[in-house]
Formats: structure tokens, sequence, C-alpha cells
């Protein structure tokens, strides 16, 4: 799996830290590239969770999300739901064949729509290659590397298994 992280919050930062115990490399979409400068300098998001450091030579850094989808097949799509859309305008390549895990709280501004709803009817994603991920845990929780749970969700449920184990850790649980 070739995996993207689209997003530079709390959230993002704390998926990006777990799945990258269990991957070579990611690609990571960051909007600034003062913050993507930043990082690479000091090995941590200057803005979010500044303790979780990152092996940064292994982070392919961008501020084109086109490119990282481009160099990606599975997606992991955690921008705060108040910029989903304004982010997603920007993507200019077809994306219908990748795999999209939503980590987004919320639904579209003005859509009415959960994430998977508008990837599906705005991208053609197919619905089984879209998932959730949600848990009753918090980003510094997971930067901190404090047991936490999550729970993948996906309509094919081989995907989800698949899935779960990018964010299985020693201090994160997957169902």
């Amino acid at each position: 799996m070739k995996i993207a992280v689209l997003g530079s919050g709390s959230w993002a930062t704390a998926l990006a830290k777990i799945v990258m115990n269990n991957v070579d490399e990611i690609n990571w979409y960051i909007r600034k590239q003062e913050t993507i400068d930043e990082f690479i300098e000091s090995r941590r998001n200057p803005n979010h969770l500044e303790w979780a450091y990152f092996d940064t030579n292994r982070i392919y850094f961008s501020t084109d999300i086109n490119e990282v989808l481009d160099l990606s097949n599975t997606i992991i799509l955690a921008i705060p739901s108040p910029y989903v859309k304004s982010c997603l305008d920007e993507i200019n390549i077809d994306i219908s064949n990748k795999k999209i895990i939503s980590a987004v709280k919320g639904m579209i501004p003005d859509e009415n729509l959960l994430v998977t709803e508008y990837m599906h009817q705005y991208f053609h994603v197919p619905k089984e290659n879209l998932g959730v991920i949600a848990g009753p845990c918090h980003a510094e929780e997971i930067a901190l590397e404090r047991l936490s749970y999550l729970t993948v969700g996906c309509k094919d449920k081989n995907k989800a298994i698949e899935w779960s184990k990018l964010f299985d850790t020693p201090y994160v649980r997957t169902t």
C-alpha cells in the first residue's frame, strides 16, 4: 500500500504517527510550505502535537494535493470538516480507483453529506473502496502512546480488516 495522509491538524498527525509504525513511508499533503519546512527541520508538526516526533526521511511532503493523490493508492482523509470541501475542490485528477478512509468528524458543509457519500457522488469512488475510522480516543492520547481504541468500517469487510492492520500498534487497538 502506498499511503497518503491529507491534513496537518492534530488528528491527521496522530493517524500519521500510528500508520508510520506499520509502513515504510507515507505521502503527506500539508497545505502550507512553511509548515512542511518547519516539520522537516524539527521532525515534528510545528502546530499540533509538538511532542510527537517523526522520521521525516520516511515522509514525502507536498503542498500539491494532486501529486500526493497520484503517488498513493490508499488515502487517509483527516481534514477538519469545515475545510474538507474547499480542499477536495482542488482535486483535478481521477481518484475513482483510490481507497479512501475518512477520519473526518462531521459532514460536508452546505452539502449535508457524509464524507464517504460525497466521495462517492462527486469523485465516483466505489462504496466498497470507502471507509471510516473513528474511536473514543483523542489525538493527544495517541501522540502520548496511551492505550487507545479505534474502529475501522467499510462496506467490504476484507478491506476493513486490511485497513485495521494499518492502525494497529502496541498502543492502539482496532476493531
